[in-house]
């Protein structure tokens, strides 16, 4: 009886601590930066825009660029077709989808 005892209360101690780490992972943590083929980083209608992901801690990250277009990779390229204010966001999870942070920018984009 006394070992049954033990075994129950280390198994016990054991799960405890497995959900103690489980909990402890890093928030994951949003971060962009976009680079163009343009002289100053000016973005212009038509010419392509680099997005990369610089994010920390994230298992799983969706872009949405412009008019609600949708891409899961880190690294993005687009060409934006209407000049003015264009937003770009990133929204990145951890293993659980458990926490999610997010960055968004509004870039100025200007008639060729």
């Amino acid at each position: 009886m006394k070992r049954t005892t033990i075994q129950i209360t280390a198994l016990v101690a054991s799960a405890f601590f497995i959900m103690l780490v489980a909990s402890c992972k890093k928030k994951p943590t949003a971060c962009m930066t976009f680079e163009t083929t343009n002289l100053y980083d000016s973005i212009f209608v038509g010419k392509p825009v680099f997005f990369n992901s610089c994010s920390e801690n994230e298992s799983r990250l969706e872009w949405t660029i412009g008019a609600g277009n949708k891409f899961t990779n880190p690294k993005v390229s687009t060409a934006f077709e209407t000049p003015g204010i264009q937003t770009v966001t990133l929204q990145v999870w951890n293993d659980n989808d458990n926490n999610s942070d997010q960055i968004t920018n509004q870039l100025l984009v200007y008639p060729q």
